[in-house]
């Protein structure tokens, strides 16, 4: 893994805050440059295992929206000890932008959950973000555009949410009977 020797603070009025497993934090100032000094992990790795530990990083704004987020994982995706986050997804309309059909999805989690993308399966759609993280009981709202008229019933009822949890599960697959072609 390459490890980023410094964190650059270049926006005016952002405060970088980070926060490692256990609660340990860091912050940034504004406009500053300063060397990165993450919490030590070590005890935390040598516990939990690189399967089970995450780092999650955000850039705030002074009145503390989130202007950027991302993670940091110790283990590769297929190596994770990934949980069912139960994700759900919760479909309102919003205003038509351009005369387009725009709907706004917002997704959340019970446990953490990486690798975050929507579908809808027979709707022909674009989705205004995909392959994201959450952490636990945190939301994010995606903007959902059909590329075609979408009945808002159809679209709610097709509407999923999948992650890297449902990749990593076995799919079944029934056995063919006797004599009979797959």
């Amino acid at each position: 893994y390459a490890v980023m020797e410094r964190l650059v603070a270049a926006f005016p009025e952002v405060l970088f805050e980070g926060c490692a497993s256990g609660g340990a934090r860091f912050a940034a100032p504004a406009q500053s440059v300063l060397p990165l000094a993450l919490p030590d992990l070590s005890a935390h790795l040598s516990h939990y295992g690189p399967g089970n530990l995450a780092l999650w990083l955000s850039a705030l704004d002074a009145e503390g929206y989130v202007l950027a987020r991302d993670h940091w994982l110790f283990a590769e995706p297929r190596l994770l000890a990934l949980q069912d986050p139960a994700l759900a997804v919760d479909l309102a309309e919003a205003p038509d932008v351009d005369g387009e059909q725009v709907f706004k999805a917002t997704v959340s989690v019970s446990a953490p959950a990486f690798g975050i993308w929507l579908e809808a399966p027979g709707v022909p759609a674009l989705f205004g973000d995909g392959f994201f993280a959450l952490e636990p009981d945190e939301t994010l709202e995606v903007y959902v555009t059909p590329l075609e008229r979408a009945d808002p019933a159809d679209l709610r009822r097709r509407l999923a949410a999948r992650s890297l949890y449902d990749l990593a599960r076995p799919v079944l697959f029934p056995c063919p009977r006797p004599g009979v072609g797959i």
